[in-house]
């Protein structure tokens, strides 16, 4: 299949792992760590808020400005990014690329409506470009 036909609801990881604002950097962590993944979605207390995420970047960025205790001081509050850059399931792939460079993210939420569904990264860009030319 051809980039410019893709979605972004068409590649994405549909597991959305999701953490509490109120987690500490360390659970945060380890939640990325036990699902094998670089970004976790923070949902709003209030629903007509946007979403957050945080990222292993995040992470070490925390670690390099603080000795490592800060990790269990710290909460996801305090270092994620809000509002997330996201995309619509249906919009086009290269428009969602475009977007998320231009923007300096990896990662964004997907959305269907308000709804997130899923994640879209450069990795699952890379794994279907792959996967494709096999």
């Amino acid at each position: 299949m051809k980039l410019e036909q893709l979605t972004a609801g068409s590649i994405m990881v549909a597991d959305v792992v999701t953490v509490g604002r109120h987690e500490t950097v360390r659970r945060a962590a380890a939640i990325m760590t036990q699902h094998k993944i670089h970004c976790l979605v923070v949902l709003p207390e209030d629903p007509r808020r946007a979403l957050g995420v945080v990222t292993m970047k995040d992470v070490v960025q925390v670690l390099c400005e603080g000795d490592s205790h800060v990790v269990d001081r710290l909460r996801v509050a305090d270092v994620l990014s809000e509002p997330a850059i996201c995309v619509q399931r249906d919009a086009a792939l290269l428009d969602c690329l475009r977007l998320m460079r231009n923007s300096g993210v990896r990662s964004a939420p997907v959305l269907h409506a308000t709804t997130p569904v899923g994640l879209l990264s450069f990795t699952d860009v890379v794994r279907a470009l792959a996967t494709d030319a096999s």
